[in-house]
């Protein structure tokens, strides 16, 4: 996700950094009552709730407000190569370290961690739903351990009222989304 894209001064990462600043000042304006956080899966951080490996918790689950927007507005400025051209890779590297554990895949552990936060926030009515933004296709290659936890984790999210809405970010090959797809249809 950090790769810079060819036709655009951005990367997929700070593509999605600026399409969640946008998302949130829409949100307060529209329904300023929906919390949200940002989970990050496949980081080499690991700052989470349920304190699993692969897991860093961008954000806590709150409500939008200004001082997020702005949050995340300087980080996108910071890791934007176009507007920090000598310094973005670097940036990006330090604030979403890649996970160096190229063998594991930790999409389970973020949708248990989306859960987890969902389940936990105070407020009740509000419309839970997983905004799943990834460019791997095939998360679990041959892995089917791994594929069968996160099916089993998605349907307990679907069982919980969650949604999961997948954003395919893969900027370089086709995206296949007929496992994506089933992991959202368990």
């Amino acid at each position: 996700m950090h790769f810079l894209l060819d036709k655009e001064k951005s990367t997929p990462l700070t593509t999605i950094l600026k399409i969640t600043e946008n998302f949130l000042k829409a949100k307060i304006i529209s329904n300023e009552s929906d919390p949200f956080a940002i989970v990050l899966f496949n980081t080499a951080i690991k700052k989470n709730e349920m304190d699993l490996d692969g897991i860093n918790d961008l954000t806590q689950m709150h409500l939008p407000n200004a001082l997020s927007i702005k949050k995340l507005k300087d980080i996108y400025q910071k890791c934007n190569p176009d507007t920090n051209k000598d310094n973005y890779l670097k940036e990006l590297n330090t604030i979403f370290p890649p996970n160096e554990n190229i063998n594991k895949n930790y999409l389970n552990n973020g949708l248990m961690e989306s859960h987890c936060l969902l389940k936990n926030y105070d407020k009740k009515n509000y419309k839970k739903t997983i905004f799943l933004f990834t460019d791997d296709d095939n998360p679990f290659k041959s892995d089917l351990e791994e594929k069968n936890a996160c099916l089993q984790t998605a349907k307990g999210l679907i069982e919980d009222d969650i949604y999961i809405e997948i954003f395919p970010m893969n900027f370089r090959d086709k995206f296949n989304l007929v496992i994506m797809i089933y992991i959202k249809k368990c």
